[in-house]
């Protein structure tokens, strides 16, 4: 057992919903969890490669944090969750709004980075936060917005 990657039987992955093939992906990676000294649950992924996307700005991004048993496949969760049954999956879910894109674009320089924190959308009985990197870059007259490096926050 990874105490860093485990917490209590269970993984956290990181998915968000593909607007062009119309479905949910999931990371290939897990979080890294913190060893809770409190009555919070921090998870991170290390890398940018782990998880970056251009920033469409024509469609609100929905993501979910997961939690599953630590030896779901990654293949079998995500037929589950493009299906709707999330019967042995607990989900947390947050949008980051299409509106705010040219916000972040009209007032970051290039190559700035910026943080921005969701809240659950739904209704729980512990709070998530799920923070996300927003990146910047401008180059020939076009500029994108990429996002990367998700963590969250839970209180368990």
């Amino acid at each position: 057992m990874d105490p860093h990657k485990e917490y209590k039987g269970t993984k956290f992955l990181f998915a968000f919903y593909n607007w062009k093939e119309t479905s949910w992906w999931i990371c290939n990676r897990r979080f890294i969890l913190n060893e809770p000294k409190t009555d919070e649950l921090f998870g991170q992924f290390l890398q940018s490669n782990w998880f970056k996307h251009k920033w469409n700005k024509k469609n609100d991004i929905d993501f979910m944090v997961i939690q599953v048993a630590k030896n779901d496949s990654i293949h079998e969760i995500t037929k589950k969750i493009n299906n709707d049954d999330f019967s042995e999956i607990k989900k947390f879910c947050f949008t980051l709004s299409k509106h705010t894109h040219n916000e972040f674009s009209n007032t970051m320089k290039n190559q700035d980075t910026r943080i921005v924190t969701l809240v659950t959308d739904t209704l729980h009985a512990t709070y998530v936060h799920l923070i996300i990197k927003i990146i910047k870059f401008s180059q020939n007259n076009q500029t994108d917005l990429y996002l990367t490096l998700p963590e969250f926050l839970i209180h368990i």
